[in-house]
């Protein structure tokens, strides 16, 4: 599988201040076409894509993921295309998940967290991938491990 870079390096490092703020610009919608890009090239039979994502995120709403969808079957005239977000879609999971709820069902499941990247600025130094403890994504990655009285044994560069 290729190696993809979202947003891409050649602007990252010019997108750092306005991602600490305000996110990335479309990266969630640029990951679930890649996704779908990727799935196409498999043998065929790939056809449905799960978001992993949580009631904050940019794509964090079914209507959304309907819309999708719907462009996803026009652009390719094919009809069984599906994406799901079954942490939203409170007919799959009874309520969306928060980042507290996410946290809480990963060490239900023995998911090892400080094994995961939420950051979306990370920090490589000395061989070692932080998570740079200040963007909005990593602000809410703290708030959801304090929330749900769990320690957090992530890795951040500040």
């Amino acid at each position: 599988m290729p190696k993809i870079s979202v947003p891409p390096k050649e602007i990252k490092d010019r997108l750092q201040e306005y991602a600490r703020v305000h996110r990335y610009p479309m990266r969630d919608f640029i990951m679930q076409m890649l996704a779908v890009q990727y799935a196409a090239s498999l043998d065929g039979n790939v056809r449905t894509i799960c978001n992993g994502v949580i009631e904050t995120d940019s794509i964090a709403s079914v209507a959304i993921n309907r819309i999708n969808t719907l462009a996803i079957c026009e652009m390719t005239k094919e009809v069984e295309w599906n994406i799901l977000s079954i942490n939203i879609d409170e007919e799959i999971s009874k309520k969306p998940f928060s980042k507290h709820d996410e946290i809480l069902w990963a060490k239900e499941n023995n998911i090892p967290d400080e094994r995961t990247m939420t950051c979306w600025t990370p920090v490589f130094e000395n061989g070692v991938l932080y998570h740079c403890g200040e963007c909005y994504a990593c602000c809410e990655r703290k708030a959801g491990f304090f929330n749900a009285k769990v320690i957090d044994k992530t890795n951040y560069y500040k």
